[in-house]
């Protein structure tokens, strides 16, 4: 034990200490003692992640990971702690994260300094001027107390930023200072000299700036919170003020000189007068302020032009106006709630009501109004498995919505969930007056739905019963809803189960059925459920029945990454150049989707520019060129199977640029011009190009069908007119029975080495694909039009490379499927013997500067790094022992950068790359094994290699549960961790990652750390790749 004289000198020193017991039944000496660097500042304010990602940590340490946080996630600093040279940030939340400027933006909650204890504003007494929330701390996070009427008096006993701690109906609280205004109290505030304080100084000279400290005071090394503490002032301190800049002032203290902010410095006057005594004058009954819009004006989701528009509210709309934030009023219309500017509103007079018999009246009759007898949990649905949306104070009131099964849907501060009855109480019929609804003065800012919190446990002695689970209500009629915030859609319609993907702010959805506060959607292809709280109704714009608007066409400003999905953290299809022209198919947020090359995906709005056309006007006719002839001669009549030539001559007065041939509609190139023509001079003098006005171009033979073709010559003068002409001829295609060859090798077993698959392959109609499979595996595509010497030198033949690393040892089915422009199959088989060891590669994750997750064992921090690399070393031993090649990508304690194990796999040309992991999660009851396998390669050797991925996968994972893990969901990297992970997306064979067990959890921290269990789990791993790979 520590005495507290030593606590205190620890405190005083800036050294918090942390003493923790482990979960286990230890001695009552065994400690474990973390003492952190001293506080920097307590400056408070909002936080936004501005990394791709970044790591939180559960204390002020550089080795606690916790978790990681997305770019743009924000958060509620409380203070900065100084770490090993270097700087965190304490959450509101209880975690930490990386103070660097390079990975995150800090902007304070206001200007003033912050004191070291709070701040007495003697006789500051102010009044609410709107209906106004208490709550248990100066956040808007915080807990709702109570709501304090308008026009209420209160005494302010500090304030800290913008939030002013006060009194009201036996409850202490923060109120925001934006709804309070200064008022002179009827009665002379009496002063509490503070203990042990000098509260009579001596009487100043004529002309001095005497001041007293009006809280415990930090004096600076200069002018800003930058600067250095010299030491710390005691409140009610007495100081001349030598020079004043900038709301600091320049004192002298204990020996010392230095700034002290000007904010908690209140006069001294040596000869004070007495306080007039005013006529109090009683709170006039609140005005409701109704404005009217002067345009048609955008409501957003919060006070500011960044936010999303929910609706426009058309001109000379009536509204009333909530609350005020700036320039920007929160109002309801049609529904919906959100904010509008209000320089497009103006004032409208509204006759007052008399005065009512009563006005206060008690609650509405029927209404069910309850107290809390205990800190109470309000849950998302009926269960105890329900998600805690917040805790309820003892004595909170609350309205009882519905009961059934020992729970009871309620409301509290506007608010709507669930809780125990057990834990409630009746009020009396004459309960006190409710307040007016207030016009929630502060606005509340956009919650961040990634990641869900770490629930409350809950606070009542006794478990909630488990009532009846919400029924999913399907939608009757069209819902859509537009996403306020970058939203998590899980599988479940509930706050723990695994998020299959994050819907990007703005994306518009519809809603397919309610499960409470749950909705039921589809996006991209999968459905799951999001919650409804950050959701607002959508309306779409009324159609106009305008004619159908030009397609949207724009041009990549630079070369430009297409990818799957609308978001830079799904797979990267293609490249699609600088310069091309897209046509935009769909816009999602910032994402359009588009075709090119064949494939479709999304790329960012930001890099394509608008291609402006003209005002749309019908498209324009051919120009008839004038003086110009134009003849087709050949092909003409009946032609057999072969190669032909397309033929003639435009005889043109003006400058000829182009003729293009097109064959049954199909364009197939320009023709050759300036073909000499002695025959048209003699007999078409009078054209100026009559000598060269022949053309021709030579077309493949199959490119003609069987029977009649068309053929089209279209020429273009250089002043815009043009001209054509059109031909039919008859074609005698030969029809013949596909025919074909799969080469034959002399090998009679291959090693472990590439194999190339050839032949050839005739169709009366043409060849379309061959296609090339491997153990009823697609591999790909097949080269097509190779020179064949057994062919007569025909253009029949195909090629196609198996990589070695899709070889299995023994006997592989080898299939090539040939298919014609007419549907005709042709298809070859071959049994191919292959003699080969099989390389996995074993990589065990993190390593040297990079611990991984951290548990704690009989009172002592473990890491990840350190088991992973026993599971890998244990694994490899037993691979090894059944005559497998192995590579380890580490084999001590040695940082390895991602893309080198990726590479260190590819030069192997492995079979397998496992990567082993162990997971973590701020709830110690998570735990379970489970694999991840790639959504995306930017190389792959195969199309199945993705496939082979998850059946690997699916293999391995049953080792995890034989051998007692929970069983967790399979899954993608983007689809588990919300981005591709670069050792799966950049190793080109099959690639799984494993999570064997959470360190954060005992049960399977006991099991990762047993030397015996993790021999015995590399055993079973072992197993199940042998018997994948029949080896």
């Amino acid at each position: 034990m520590l005495s507290k004289k030593t606590k205190k000198v620890l405190l005083q020193t800036g050294i918090a200490l942390t003493i923790s017991l482990s979960s286990f039944a230890l001695p009552s000496h065994v400690m474990d003692f973390t003492a952190e660097a001293a506080v920097v500042n307590t400056q408070t304010g909002k936080l936004t992640v501005t990394a791709f990602s970044l790591w939180a940590y559960s204390a002020p340490d550089w080795n606690a990971k916790t978790r990681t946080y997305n770019n743009g996630t924000t958060f509620d600093v409380v203070e900065k702690h100084a770490i090993d040279g270097r700087e965190m940030y304490k959450l509101s939340n209880g975690l930490y994260i990386s103070a660097n400027p390079a990975y995150v933006k800090f902007e304070t909650a206001g200007a003033s300094e912050a004191p070291s204890a709070p701040v007495q504003n003697e006789g500051d007494t102010r009044e609410t001027t709107a209906n106004l929330k208490m709550r248990e701390s100066g956040s808007l996070n915080a807990n709702t107390l109570l709501t304090i009427p308008k026009g209420t008096r209160l005494k302010i006993e500090s304030v800290s930023g913008i939030w002013a701690k006060v009194s009201y109906n036996s409850r202490t609280g923060y109120v925001s200072t934006d709804y309070l205004k200064a008022v002179t109290d009827s009665s002379p505030v009496i002063t509490q000299p503070q203990t042990g304080v000098q509260e009579t100084p001596s009487t100043p000279a004529s002309g001095t700036d005497l001041r007293k400290s009006t809280a415990n005071l930090n004096m600076r090394s200069g002018a800003g919170t930058n600067n250095r503490i010299v030491l710390t002032i005691p409140k009610g301190t007495s100081l001349t003020v030598e020079s004043q800049s900038s709301g600091w002032a320049k004192v002298s203290y204990g020996g010392k000189t230095g700034y002290v902010s000007t904010s908690y410095l209140q006069a001294v006057s040596t000869t004070p007068a007495p306080a007039p005594t005013p006529t109090p004058t009683p709170p006039t009954s609140g005005e409701q302020d109704t404005r009217k819009t002067t345009g048609n004006l955008n409501m957003r989701t919060g006070p500011g032009t960044t936010n999303s528009v929910i609706r426009v509210i058309p001109r000379g709309t009536t509204l009333t106006v909530e609350a005020l934030s700036g320039t920007w009023a929160k109002v309801s219309y049609a529904g919906s709630t959100g904010y509008i500017s209000t320089n497009y509103l103006e004032k409208v007079t509204v006759s007052q009501p008399s005065t009512p018999a009563n006005p206060n009246p008690g609650p509405v009759v029927g209404t069910d109004e309850r107290e809390t007898t205990a800190n109470l949990n309000l849950r998302s649905t009926a269960s105890v498995s329900g998600r805690v949306i917040l805790t309820m104070p003892k004595g909170s009131k609350v309205t009882v919505l519905s009961e059934s099964n020992g729970w009871a849907k309620i409301r509290y501060n506007g608010t709507e969930g669930f809780s125990s009855t057990s834990y409630l109480k009746k009020l009396a019929a004459a309960p006190a007056p409710t307040p007016t609804p207030e016009p929630t003065p502060e606005p509340t800012p956009e919650p961040t739905p990634t990641p869900d919190p770490t629930p409350t446990p809950e606070p009542t002695p006794t478990p909630d019963p488990t009532p009846t689970p919400p029924v999913e209500v399907p939608v009757t009629q069209k819902d859509q809803r537009i996403i306020t915030g970058n939203l998590n859609m899980r599988e479940a319609a509930d706050g723990v189960s695994k998020v299959l993907t994050v819907l990007p702010k703005g994306t518009i959805v519809t809603v397919e059925s309610l499960t409470g506060k749950w909705a039921k959607i589809t996006y991209n292809g999968m459905s799951g459920y999001a919650s409804t709280n950050y959701m607002s109704p959508y309306t779409a714009p009324p159609s106009t029945e305008a004619p159908p608007a030009e397609k949207d066409v724009r041009q990549t400003a630079y070369n430009l990454n297409m990818r799957v999905g609308p978001g830079t953290s799904h797979g990267i299809i293609l490249t699609v150049p600088k310069g091309v022209m897209l046509t935009i198919e769909a816009l999602e947020g910032s994402w359009a989707k588009v075709t090119y090359n064949g494939k479709s995906g999304y790329v960012s709005v930001d890099y394509l520019t608008k291609v402006v056309s003209t005002t749309p006007q019908p498209p324009a006719t051919e120009v008839p060129a004038v003086d110009t002839v134009l003849k087709i001669e050949g092909p003409a009549g009946t032609k057999e199977y072969g190669d032909q030539t397309i033929s003639g001559y435009l005889l043109t007065k003006g400058t000829l640029q182009s003729i293009s041939i097109s064959v049954n509609g199909i364009n197939i190139g320009n023709a050759t011009l300036n073909q000499k023509r002695d025959d048209l001079l003699a007999s078409h003098a009078q054209y100026p190009n009559a000598s060269s006005a022949g053309f021709n171009l030579s077309a493949n033979k199959d490119v003609f069908v069987n029977g009649t073709n068309t053929v089209k010559a279209t020429a273009k003068l250089s002043d815009g007119s043009s001209i054509s002409e059109s031909i039919t001829f008859t074609y005698n295609r030969p029809t013949f029975d596909p025919v074909g060859v799969l080469d034959n090798k002399d090998v009679v077993n291959y090693k472990n080495e590439d194999i190339k698959v050839s032949g050839y392959a005739k169709i009366a109609t043409g060849v379309k694909n061959v296609r090339v499979y491997l153990n009823g595996r697609a591999q790909g595509t097949a080269v097509y039009g190779k020179a064949r010497t057994d062919d007569g030198n025909a253009n029949t033949g195909y090629e196609y490379l198996i990589r070695r690393n899709n070889i299995f040892p023994g006997e592989n089915t080898l299939r090539v499927e040939v298919t014609g422009n007419g549907g005709e199959k042709l298809e070859f088989t071959k049994v191919l013997k292959v003699e080969k060891i099989p390389t996995i590669v074993i990589d065990a994750g993190h390593g040297g500067k990079d611990p991984g997750a951290r548990g704690i064992l009989n009172g002592s921090y473990v890491y990840e790094k350190v088991y992973v690399l026993q599971f890998a070393l244990a694994l490899e031993a037993e691979l090894k022992a059944a005559g497998y090649n192995t590579i380890m990508t580490r084999n001590n304690d040695t940082f390895i950068e991602l893309n080198e194990r990726a590479r260190i796999a590819n030069a192997a040309h492995a079979d397998l790359f496992f990567s082993i992991h162990h997971d973590y999660n701020s709830n110690p009851s998570s735990k379970g094994a489970f694999l991840i396998y790639p959504s995306t390669k930017l190389t792959s050797i195969s199309e199945s290699t993705l496939k082979e991925s998850v059946d690997v996968a699916s293999a391995i994972k049953q080792s995890f549960v034989a051998m007692g893990f929970q069983d967790r969901r399979n899954g993608t990297d983007s689809s588990i961790s919300g981005h591709t992970l670069a050792v799966l997306r950049q190793t080109e064979m099959r690639s799984v990652l494993s999570e064997i067990g959470y360190m954060s959890n005992s049960e399977d921290l006991s099991k990762i750390t047993d030397p015996v269990f993790q021999k015995a789990m590399a055993k079973g791993i072992a197993d199940k790749i042998r018997a994948y790979f029949g080896y």
